[in-house]
């Protein structure tokens, strides 16, 4: 122990003072005893104060054994406390072990059925909405074409084009009569009755 703390350990228990008789501590029969306790406290709080400073002037640290054989761990006391773990030993023990084994449930199976019978509905829709398209498409693209033709046509034929037609195959069709007319004629010229009937 360090001189100091004898001297304050001394100083506390020469400053003690004697029992002294107290109203508080009396019992049935009159007496009375005790210590005075502010002054055990502060005897108390000097022996700390002791203790406290021997460790820090001798450097000496507490020491803490478990079992008989087993090595004294120091427990620091001061700022340079730090404590470190390591866990790179025990990563490994977090890892999940990696399998391949699958597990097929009936509810996974149920979903897969109803995916593929729905993606075949899908596509076959899809591919009629096409056909249909297509096949619109080609009628539409018809229509215009023979909208196209009729309007060239319609271009190339004019009104005056039209009377002159009109007039020409009524021309025509008098030309026919008129001819008509007079090959009669000279029939029942050369003939020695006439297309009446023979003459008397």
């Amino acid at each position: 122990m360090a001189p100091h703390c004898a001297i304050l350990r001394g100083t506390c228990a020469a400053r003690r003072p004697p029992l002294s008789r107290t109203d508080d501590y009396a019992d049935t029969n009159g007496d009375s005893y005790g210590y005075d306790f502010p002054w055990l406290i502060l005897c108390s709080l000097f022996v700390l104060i002791s203790n406290a400073l021997s460790i820090l002037l001798t450097g000496d640290e507490p020491k803490l054994v478990v079992g008989s054989e087993v090595a004294p761990i120091s427990i620091p006391t001061g700022d340079e406390f730090a404590p470190t773990i390591n866990f790179d030993d025990a990563s490994g023990a977090f890892e999940p072990e990696p399998t391949n084994d699958v597990v097929a449930s009936p509810a996974l199976a149920l979903v897969s059925v109803v995916w593929h019978s729905k993606k075949e509905e899908l596509v076959l829709k899809l591919s009629e909405l096409a056909n249909e398209r297509y096949l619109k498409a080609s009628q539409l693209q018809a229509e215009m074409a023979r909208l196209e033709v009729i309007r060239i046509q319609a271009t190339l034929i004019e009104p005056r084009i039209l009377r002159k037609r009109a007039l020409k195959d009524a021309l025509n069709a008098k030309d026919v009569k008129m001819a008509e007319y007079i090959a009669r004629i000279t029939i029942s010229s050369l003939l020695p009755w006439s297309l009446d009937g023979p003459s008397t």
